[in-house]
């Protein structure tokens, strides 16, 4: 399930930034690419995230794409912010070294402790 974290965080890391994230010069898309793959061919991950949750995947990659050939820099934590409950959207604004610094164990594996919690994690298929 680890895995599954980390990929649903590498497809936020423009929100998790924290300021301005420049599309035209990341390689984001083939790192979530390799992400995918490693999950599929060696985590036994065998059938695609509910129709929901692929529907938002391919919303997410066309304006990734769109954005990526804009060369655009957007400041996607500020975009998303008024839509988002006030406490995440403070913890979006903050600068990142201002944010709580994570314990051993990292995000992902807090998560796993935890439960995976809501949305697109909690509803993806396990094997």
């Amino acid at each position: 399930m680890g895995a599954v974290v980390d990929l649903v965080l590498l497809i936020a890391e423009p929100l998790r930034r924290g300021g301005p994230y420049d599309f035209g010069h990341t390689d984001l898309a083939a790192r979530v690419n390799r992400a995918r793959n490693d999950l599929v061919l060696h985590k036994g991950y065998r059938r695609g995230p509910p129709a929901g949750t692929l529907f938002l995947l391919r919303k997410f990659a066309g304006l990734y794409f769109l954005l990526n050939r804009l060369g655009a820099r957007v400041d996607v934590g500020a975009v998303v912010a008024p839509f988002l409950p006030r406490r995440i959207a403070e913890a979006i604004r903050r600068p990142r070294a201002a944010r709580r610094p994570q314990r051993a164990g990292g995000g992902a594996a807090r998560q796993a402790r935890r439960g995976a919690g809501p949305g697109l994690i909690h509803s993806w298929p396990r094997g």
